[in-house]
């Protein structure tokens, strides 16, 4: 993980099921192949991040944070009751699942402007005075 270093994934919980169900339907191999940096490659290039490794940063992230309420538990529709940090994990990988190439589209087309206004350095166009 950036910034973070190598870092298991405890998947709280249902999560784990959760992840399973996901790997089954290989929805876990599109998403280890879906490019999360999109245009930001114009910029870095050889920089690679997938949109998998995305949310396992965030699930890692979600299940590391402490509550002040860590003892509730609650339960949405027929789904089993869950930990707020449970919760938060489900949120996260699902949030990811059916996510398309280029849905980032404005941010490519600002980053590619940036660039042709100043390839050499193109973030210098944004900063504030």
């Amino acid at each position: 993980m950036p910034g973070l270093g190598v870092r298991e994934v405890k998947l709280l919980g249902h999560s784990g099921e959760l992840y399973e169900a996901l790997e089954l339907s290989g929805e876990v191999t599109r998403l280890r192949q879906l490019d999360h940096l999109g245009a930001l490659t114009i910029v870095f290039p050889g920089m690679v991040h997938s949109r998998w490794d995305y949310a396992m940063t965030a699930a890692y992230l979600a299940g590391s944070v402490k509550p002040k309420d860590t003892s509730s538990e609650f339960q949405i529709g027929t789904l089993p009751e869950m930990s707020y940090r449970e919760a938060a994990q489900w949120v996260v990988l699902l949030n990811n699942v059916g996510h398309f190439p280029g849905t980032f589209a404005v941010e490519k087309g600002v980053l590619r402007f940036l660039v042709r206004r100043n390839a050499r350095r193109p973030l210098d166009l944004l900063s504030i005075r």
